[in-house]
């Protein structure tokens, strides 16, 4: 009952969050000591990944010639 609590309280103030924005993986870091795996992983399907999803879709593109590849690395620290 508590962890619903908690996991309305984070998808609330994760709304408004933009992926670019790192503050979200060290909130949430701490929190998997004290969560089982189920839990977590529906917290970041639900929240976390259809942001970083969006984010890879909107600025993450291929080009030898002036790659930029921070949308991956952003993406990558949450694996």
């Amino acid at each position: 009952m508590l962890w619903k609590s908690i996991q309305m309280k984070l998808s609330k103030c994760f709304a408004g969050w933009e992926a670019k924005d790192s503050s979200a993986l060290l909130l949430l870091r701490p929190w998997l000591t004290y969560l089982d795996r189920s839990d977590w992983e529906n917290l970041i399907v639900r929240v976390i990944l259809p942001k970083l999803i969006y984010m890879l879709s909107r600025d993450f593109r291929v080009n030898p010639k002036k790659q930029d590849i921070e949308p991956l690395e952003i993406f990558l620290d949450w694996v």
